[in-house]
């Protein structure tokens, strides 16, 4: 019995210093894992950020997109290097927005892609303020953005120009001076000063090759701002210009140095002043040449459609106006 015992013991002492080894085991073996995947994790320098076969992630440069966090810098770094390789900016699906207070710089050969994604910027109490923007003094040429959404808010009183009592927030969605061959694909956008304005950049030298499809802009003073652009279409497109209150706001507004211009089923919404108005009282910009509009849509404005200062070559066709105290108002169009 005093052997069994024995025998017992010595079993027991072998068998528990067993678990303690694989125990000790384990623990190292995580501990070896979770620094291996700190070690990866931590973004050093533009070499260490981690890409898919076409582009970079917003999130791999510190992106949250918490709703929170203000992510301008991480973002202006996936631009700028994605920019340096020709490949695209991903914004992954987040059930909050990412947050930018900045003003994100657009450069050449960029596809931004954010479906399921959404930008906020914070209204500007004090002065307008640009979101994606092209600097006037470099022309750039090669961008796509396509499956984005745009939000702000209409908290500011207007107090100066034609935003004076409208509720604004300040805030300019797109803002490209001179650009070569432009894509917008499913973008959305809300609450904008100006949603999508396109002008020349520094030298005077005008935008070119402009694809617009699906391009929705809610609760916009002006939706869109288009000068010294050459060759745009734009296709099944909803511009709302509900909330403002002075006459001069247009949910699409075409001023000089304009032509060559296509619009195809287009929804004109809720402006004060007019749904499509085409404008030159520049002495250095040409009118508006050839523009032609097609199942266009126009409801609760002021004016259908203003074409004015010597436009020439304007085609209206099968246009619908609604609810407004005038359908067309033309002078000294050609």
């Amino acid at each position: 019995k005093k052997r069994r015992r024995t025998l017992h013991k010595r079993i027991l002492f072998i068998v528990f210093t067993l678990v303690i080894v694989l125990l000790l085991v384990i623990i190292d073996s995580r501990v070896k894992f979770d620094t291996l995947s700190l070690e990866n994790m931590t973004i050093k320098d533009d070499d260490d950020v981690p890409s898919s076969p076409t582009g970079y992630s917003v999130v791999s440069y510190g992106a949250k997109g918490d709703g929170e966090t203000d992510d301008t810098k991480a973002i202006q770094r996936a631009i700028d290097r994605a920019s340096n390789e020709n490949k695209e900016v991903l914004f992954p699906p987040a059930d909050n927005p990412y947050i930018v207070k900045g003003t994100l710089i657009l450069k050449s050969n960029i596809k931004i892609v954010g479906y399921g994604a959404t930008i906020y910027i914070p209204p500007n109490v004090n002065e307008i303020q640009n979101l994606l923007y092209s600097d006037a003094a470099t022309y750039i040429d090669n961008v796509t953005i396509e499956g984005l959404s745009i939000k702000s808010d209409n908290i500011v009183v207007g107090r100066e120009g034609y935003f004076v009592d409208s509720m604004i927030s300040n805030i300019q969605g797109i803002y490209i001076s001179g650009i070569k061959k432009l894509t917008l694909q499913d973008v959305t956008m809300y609450n904008m000063n100006v949603g999508l304005k396109l002008g020349s950049s520094a030298d005077g030298q005008w935008n070119e090759e402009i694809i617009i499809d699906n391009l929705s802009i809610y609760r916009s003073r002006t939706p869109m701002l288009i000068s010294s652009t050459k060759g745009l279409t734009m296709t099944n497109s909803i511009l709302d210009a509900e909330g403002g209150s002075d006459k001069h706001l247009h949910t699409m507004y075409i001023s000089g140095n304009t032509s060559e211009l296509y619009f195809n089923n287009i929804s004109c919404l809720n402006s004060p002043g007019g749904g499509i108005h085409i404008y030159n009282d520049y002495a250095d910009k040409a009118p508006t040449k050839k523009a032609t509009f097609e199942n266009i849509t126009i409801d609760n404005t002021r004016v259908g459609i203003y074409v004015y200062s010597g436009a020439e070559d304007i085609t209206i066709n099968n246009a619908s106006i609604s609810n407004s105290d005038q359908g067309i108002d033309v002078k000294g169009a050609v």
